[in-house]
């Protein structure tokens, strides 16, 4: 799902993942990705938005579909990231000299347990800090011993990966992931995104955030 940024200097930030494979995972993530954004246009929290997206599909989806989803709000004028985490992998957040730490909370996947609640959590951003948002497509690559790219694994190459671009930073993970793969088969999509902060003063809007 795309970024959306607003003139108040909120970005937005979501990745998911559907359980199951073809026209059905996608139409399931095409209707979550619309009642998401629904909610945060309506400036939902993201716990408030995935609780309302969950009730939603709890009633209207099977009980063999469930989403994995991240939502987060990155506030250049307040210099923090509002989230919440409905079972997806643990975002990272890259810190300076090469500091990499897990965003912890995360809840039950959407659209099996109705009235599940989701907590909004809240980290602060200094400039230069970078979210990661990927799906298990990276760390469970498997190479053609079957071993895994694995968590660790991809902790050790962020933490290398200090100081570089959002795009250089993908780039990097993507070219690892494939080296190590080494042309083998996978179950799993390769997705990834990243966002780096760029604090903007309070009281001017029209600065990009």
């Amino acid at each position: 799902m795309r970024p959306a940024a607003n003139p108040e200097g909120r970005l937005g930030v979501v990745i998911g993942d559907v359980s199951g494979k073809s026209v059905p995972a996608a139409l399931l993530m095409a209707v979550t990705r619309s009642l998401l954004r629904s909610c945060a246009l309506r400036g939902g929290e993201p716990g408030v938005c995935l609780e309302e997206v969950n009730q939603l599909l709890v009633r209207d989806t099977s009980a063999e579909r469930f989403v994995t989803l991240f939502y987060a709000v990155m506030d250049a004028q307040r210099g923090e990231l509002r989230y919440a985490n409905a079972g997806h992998n643990p975002p990272l957040l890259l810190r300076g000299a090469g500091r990499v730490e897990e965003l912890s909370g995360a809840g039950v996947v959407l659209g099996v347990i109705s009235h599940a609640n989701y907590q909004t959590k809240t980290v602060p951003l200094r400039p230069g800090d970078q979210l990661f948002l990927y799906t298990d497509g990276v760390p469970e690559a498997l190479n053609p011993r079957q071993e895994q790219f694995s968590q660790p694994r991809l902790h050790g190459l962020l933490r290398e990966m200090d100081g570089t671009s959002p795009g250089e930073l993908i780039a990097h993970v993507v070219k690892a992931v494939r080296n190590f793969t080494a042309g083998a088969a996978q179950s799993d999509d390769l997705t990834a995104l990243a966002a780096l902060f760029r604090p903007v003063a309070r009281g001017r809007p029209d600065d990009d955030g």
